[in-house]
């Protein structure tokens, strides 16, 4: 009876074994844990250039107060992106901004870039 034991005992940690192993190559087929090992969540680096035309300029004014606003109010919808704003100066508290650059032109009829030219969106508008 003694050998017995043995046996279904190593045969059992073998089938352990074998299951923590399936469900390891599982996990990882899918690519739930082997692409966060691999840097699949690294931010990537921005170039200079984009950071010169796009990034925060000098000029620049502080966080923008939303809630100071005055004027007409217009509303607009685009229908797709992008929608030709270039760049915006954020509100506080992450709500609204402020329109900084835009397209100077709609390129062809139906421009998505052009959107916001053909609306009449100017620079200085919260959004």
């Amino acid at each position: 009876m003694a050998p017995r034991r043995t046996g279904s005992l190593l045969s059992a940690l073998a089938a352990a074994g074998l299951a923590a192993l399936a469900l390891d190559a599982c996990r990882s087929f899918v690519g739930g844990a082997a692409a966060a090992r691999r840097g699949a969540l690294v931010a990537r680096p921005v170039g200079l250039d984009y950071l010169l035309r796009r990034g925060p300029k000098n000029a620049d004014p502080p966080l923008v107060d939303i809630s100071s606003a005055k004027g007409a109010t217009v509303e607009i919808t685009f229908k797709k992106r992008p929608f030709g704003i270039n760049r915006y100066a954020p509100g506080k508290d992450g709500n609204g901004a402020m329109v900084m650059d835009i397209k100077d032109k709609s390129r062809y009829p139906g421009d998505p870039q052009g959107q916001a030219v053909v609306a009449g969106v100017k620079v200085g508008w919260i959004v």
